[in-house]
C-alpha cells in the first residue's frame, strides 16, 4: 500500500498556492511530486495569509493551508493559559511579543493535522516539520500521533550567530524550542553532514542522528540553456534573500577589486530585501551606499523572482557567486549549477558539499576578498573554462541531486522510520470535520 506523507512548513505553497517560494518551500514541493511521481501520497500543509483555510488536489498533491490567528478573540484555552503565563511580567511580555507567532502557528498544527486525516478519511504514515519555528513542538507530544521527523534547514540558532548586531530574548528561547521539538521526533534529517554535525551537537542528539539525505532539484526545470545564451557581458549572478548571513557585505570590496583590473563586467541579484544590514538596517540601502559611485549603474537589483523568472536569468548569466558566512545547503548555488552555471561559493558549510571545488566552480574563503577575485577574474578572461566548467556542474547536479533520480532514497528512509516507529494509532473515521475550504476558522 502507498505511504501517506505530509510535508509541514509555513514556507510551503505548492502549485498556485498562496505560500512563499523559499527554501524550505521549494525543497518541500520538488520532493513531494517526486515521491508522488514514484506512488506515495503527498499532503503539503502551509500557512494561509489570513484566517481563511484553504484545501485542493493539485497536480497529483494534496494541499492545505491553515488559517493564521490574527489575534486572541479566537484562541484555544491552552494558548490563553500560555499567554497569561508570559504576561505577568515585564520581560515576559517582551519574550512574548517574539514568541506569539510561532506558538500560534504550533498549537494550529497541532489542532488542525487530525483534521486533515479526518477530512481525507486517511491517516498519515509519516509527518515531517521543518525545524524552523518549531512548528511540529505540540503535535509532538501527542501519543496518538504517527511517526514524524523534522528536517533541518535554517536553525535559528544559526541566524543568531550570522545574522544579527542585537538579538531578541525570544530569539534564544526559540532555539530551546526547536530543540525541544527535534528530541520528541522519531527522526532528524540533514540536508548535508555539515548541517547534520551542526544539529548534532547544538540539539543534543544521538551519534547515529541526523540521517543526511540531500536537497533535490526538479531537472525538468533547472536545465541548461544553449551556449549561446551567455554571450555578451560578464554577468555575475547572486540569488538569495538579501541579508548579511548569505554574505552580501562582501560584495563591495570584491566589485571594486575586479574593476580596478578592468574587467567590465555586470552584477544581478535577486531577492528580497531584509533589515540585517549593520545596526539591523535594510541590505540593499547598505550595498547601494557602499558601492563606489561609479559602480552602482553596473548593479541591478532583481527583487524576487518567480521560477521561470530565475531559471532565464541563470541560463544568461557567466558565474554564480555565493558567500554565505554559512548554509545548511547551498539550494541556490544547486539550481546555478543544474542551469550550467559554474560557480564561487564559500568553503563552508552546505555549499563546499555542492559543488566541487576546480571541476564545478571554485571554493573560496569568502573573507579572502583577492582569492574571491582571482576566481572572477580566471573566469572573465577565459571563457572556455567558464564552460567546461559550466557543463561539468550541470552533469554534477544531475548526478547527485535530481529529484527524478533520488527521491527514492527519501521514500526509502520513511519507510524505515515508520516501521520503527510502529502506528500510534487507529486510522481516523471518513468524516468531514472542520471548515471546508474557503471558511475562517
Amino acid at each position: 500500500m502507498a505511504m501517506h506523507i505530509a510535508f509541514v512548513a509555513r514556507e510551503v505553497a505548492g502549485p498556485g498556492g498562496p505560500g512563499q517560494a523559499g527554501g524550505i518551500g521549494r525543497y518541500a514541493a520538488t520532493l513531494a511530486a517526486g515521491l508522488a511521481a514514484k506512488g506515495a501520497r503527498v499532503a503539503l500543509v502551509g500557512q494561509s495569509p489570513d484566517a481563511t483555510f484553504r484545501a485542493q488536489d493539485a497536480g497529483g498533491l494534496r494541499l492545505a493551508w491553515l488559517p493564521k490567528w490574527e489575534d486572541a478573540s479566537g484562541l484555544s484555552w491552552r494558548l490563553r493559559r500560555i499567554e497569561a503565563a508570559f504576561l505577568r511580567t515585564r520581560p515576559g511580555r517582551a519574550l512574548w511579543a517574539d514568541l506569539a507567532g510561532k506558538v500560534r502557528r504550533a498549537l494550529l498544527v497541532d489542532r488542525w493535522l487530525p483534521r486533515l486525516e479526518e477530512t481525507w478519511g486517511e491517516a498519515f504514515d509519516v509527518v515531517e516539520f521543518a525545524e524552523c519555528g518549531a512548528e511540529g513542538l505540540f503535535y509532538l507530544r501527542r501519543r496518538n500521533r504517527p511517526p514524524c521527523l523534522v528536517r533541518i534547514h535554517c536553525p535559528t540558532q544559526l541566524l543568531i550567530e550570522k545574522n544579527f548586531d542585537r538579538v531578541a530574548p525570544g530569539k534564544r528561547w526559540l532555539v530551546r524550542l526547536e530543540r525541544l521539538a527535534a528530541r520528541r521526533a522519531d527522526a532528524v534529517t540533514a540536508p548535508g553532514r555539515s548541517a547534520a554535525a551542526l544539529a548534532a551537537g547544538a540539539w543534543r542528539l544521538a551519534a547515529t542522528e541526523p540521517a543526511v539525505l540531500p536537497n533535490l532539484y526538479d531537472g525538468d526545470v533547472f536545465s541548461p540553456a544553449a551556449e549561446e545564451g551567455r554571450a555578451g557581458a560578464f554577468t555575475i549572478f547572486y540569488s538569495g534573500r538579501l541579508e548579511r548571513l548569505k554574505g552580501l557585505p562582501h560584495f563591495p570590496g570584491i566589485l571594486s577589486r575586479l574593476a580596478a583590473r578592468g574587467v567590465d563586467f555586470r552584477v544581478r541579484l535577486a531577492g528580497g530585501d531584509t533589515a540585517t544590514a549593520p545596526g539591523q538596517t535594510s541590505m540593499k540601502a547598505w550595498l547601494l551606499a557602499a558601492l563606489d559611485p561609479a559602480l552602482r549603474e553596473r548593479v541591478v537589483f532583481l527583487g524576487h523572482l518567480g521560477e521561470g523568472e530565475l531559471v532565464a536569468e541563470l541560463r544568461a548569466a557567466t558565474v554564480g557567486l555565493f558567500l554565505s558566512a554559512y548554509e545548511t545547503f547551498g539550494y541556490t548555488a544547486l539550481e546555478a549549477q543544474a542551469c550550467g552555471l559554474p560557480v564561487i561559493v564559500s568553503r563552508t558549510g552546505g555549499l563546499a558539499e555542492v559543488a566541487v571545488d576546480g571541476e564545478t566552480g571554485f571554493l573560496v574563503d569568502p573573507n579572502d576578498h583577492e582569492a574571491v577575485t582571482a576566481g572572477l577574474l580566471r573566469l572573465a578572461g577565459d571563457r572556455t573554462l567558464c564552460r567546461r566548467l559550466g557543463e561539468a556542474a550541470a552533469r554534477h547536479a544531475a548526478r547527485t541531486f535530481s529529484v527524478a533520480s533520488r527521491s527514492g532514497a527519501f521514500l526509502d528512509f520513511y519507510a524505515a522510520v515508520a516501521a520503527s516507529a510502529g502506528s500510534r494509532r487507529k486510522a481516523p473515521a471518513t468524516r468531514i470535520a472542520g471548515p471546508a475550504a474557503g471558511e475562517e476558522a
